[in-house]
């Protein structure tokens, strides 16, 4: 079985996570060699079927994969819907908890059978069903991955529709869904690895943002329950959610992890927090909206983020006040400063010119000497 496998790799994490500079670049090398032998092999075969032991991959390469599957505008229209169907923001939080402790109970059972067998989904039921029923297994596998990537096309489609006006949403959600399924097929390297460690991470930093705004700005609109006809009931809502976070091919994932049963926990608690985050976001620009149409939902977040604008303002203002503030303080110091040398010449002037008493002194003999002029002149006869 080793000799149809690839060839050992030099790059080998002795932990699930990197502690320092050095670990991390051994996880990122790994990560590279282990792409082009994913490609190349699979474990797939009926006579090279089970992953072994030393090509199982670490806790964090999982939960960025499963951080990936469960955020982004998919999850953004999954609040958006529970919200549509009338529930409130304390509701939809726990809709989206309760819905994912059950995929979490059926998810490590499932994630165990894989990664106890190392086997994929196809292999497994043909030992149960033979080689016709697990061609029927795979069938419903296919079908349901077929459906979801139409999905995601189709809103795709609707979100491009909104922010640019294009139309024809259904022939450009049919092109973008045999691109995805193109994809996906011939596995175009490098995609999934950008997906986890670069457009994750930024979906994520922009959905706390949205929250964080949203709480922090608008917190008085968010309470309170919406008002809509017929609506969706708290455990219809449940399903709904389950039904976002099945996948069904959760054996075909984890048979590279670890085969201990409470290993994936870690990786799937860690995805949830984006799921949470993503389905309050989607609930919360819905009510600030107040609308029902999911493309004209996107164009609205969009104008609200505005990728960072708020937080630029917020820095705008900061500084403008902290300015504000310096310039107040160095004014009342030169006002202090003016106002003692007022007093310091106000008491130059006390002290070292002439007295109000000489003046008056002066100002007397000016007069009386005016007034004899005045006496002459009319002696004189002159006018």
């Amino acid at each position: 079985m080793d000799s149809e496998g690839p060839r050992d790799t030099r790059h080998h994490p002795r932990e699930e996570f990197a502690h320092d500079v050095h670990e991390l670049g051994e996880d990122l090398a790994y990560e590279r060699e282990t792409l082009d032998e994913s490609i190349k092999h699979d474990y797939s075969t009926s006579r090279a079927g089970i992953v072994p032991l030393n090509r199982r991959r670490p806790l964090w390469h999982f939960a960025g994969l499963w951080l990936t599957f469960f955020s982004g505008f998919s999850y953004l229209f999954l609040g958006f819907e529970i919200y549509d169907g009338g529930q409130s923001l304390a509701s939809t939080i726990a809709i989206t908890l309760i819905a994912a402790g059950i995929y979490l109970a059926y998810a490590l059972f499932s994630a165990y059978l894989g990664s106890r067998t190392g086997q994929t989904h196809s292999l497994l039921t043909r030992s149960i069903f033979g080689v016709f029923g697990s061609w029927i297994v795979s069938l419903f596998i296919v079908v349901g991955a077929l459906g979801w990537a139409g999905f995601q096309a189709n809103l795709t489609a609707q979100i491009w529709d909104g922010f640019y006006g294009w139309g024809h949403v259904e022939l450009i959600g049919i092109l973008l869904a045999v691109v995805m399924v193109t994809n996906n097929v011939f596995g175009f390297t490098g995609v999934s690895v950008f997906a986890r460690y670069v457009a994750t991470p930024l979906v994520i930093l922009w959905v706390i943002y949205l929250v964080i705004k949203g709480f922090a700005t608008d917190s008085s609109s968010l309470g309170g329950t919406p008002d809509v006809e017929g609506g969706l009931g708290f455990w219809p809502g449940v399903a709904v959610v389950l039904g976002f976070l099945a996948y069904g091919n959760e054996p075909d994932i984890f048979r590279y992890g670890k085969p201990r049963f409470w290993w994936p926990a870690g990786a799937y608690l860690f995805a949830f927090g984006g799921l949470l985050l993503c389905t309050m976001a989607g609930w919360m620009m819905a009510q600030l909206a107040q609308t029902s149409d999911f493309a004209g939902l996107m164009k609205f977040t969009v104008h609200y983020s505005l990728f960072g604008v708020f937080w630029l303002a917020w820095r705008f203002k900061r500084d403008g006040e902290a300015a504000l503030g310096r310039l107040s303080a160095r004014l009342d110091r030169e006002l202090d400063r003016l106002r003692e040398a007022l007093a310091q010449h106000k008491l130059d002037v006390a002290t070292g010119y002439a007295s109000l008493a000489a003046l008056q002194s002066v100002e007397d003999r000016l007069t009386a000497h005016l007034l004899r002029i005045e006496a002459k002149l009319d002696a004189r006869g002159l006018p």
